[in-house]
């Protein structure tokens, strides 16, 4: 999904996609084939938002749901808060938000960077462990 904006640079001051050397990154040409795998990639990154924003609705809804006893919307966000104490059903939240940063980390082009990061979002998450 992020391939498109990895982009490798050359010593002639082009760049190409990491992953397709043939495609010069960031050309001028209004038909480059960058510019297309940039916007169907800006395109898929919506479906991982989506889905924070349909985890942050039933963490928004779940108490309300409990107070009904919806037991169908129950059945069906089982899968998300199963593992975590109905007092800190929010965390769920926090723990796709992890998991997101952590599968972006590697689209920074730099390792020292990318090790930092990763600390930072592990520790971060491991923190709110322990706090809740």
């Amino acid at each position: 999904v992020v391939a498109p904006l990895q982009c490798h640079h050359h010593p002639n001051g082009l760049s190409t996609v990491s992953s397709y050397h043939s495609v010069v990154c960031w050309s001028d040409a209004f038909e480059s084939p960058h510019r297309s795998m940039v916007v169907l990639s800006l395109i898929a990154c919506l479906f991982p938002l989506g889905v924070i924003a349909g985890v942050a609705y039933a963490v928004y809804l779940l108490p309300q749901k409990l107070r009904q006893g919806d037991t169908q919307f129950l059945q069906c966000t089982t899968c998300l808060f199963f593992r975590f104490r109905m007092e800190t059903h929010w965390y769920v939240l926090a723990f796709v938000l992890k998991n997101v940063l952590v599968t972006l980390i590697p689209v920074v082009p730099d390792g020292a960077t990318q090790i930092i990061l990763m600390a930072v979002t592990l520790m971060s998450s491991m923190l709110v462990v322990v706090a809740v």
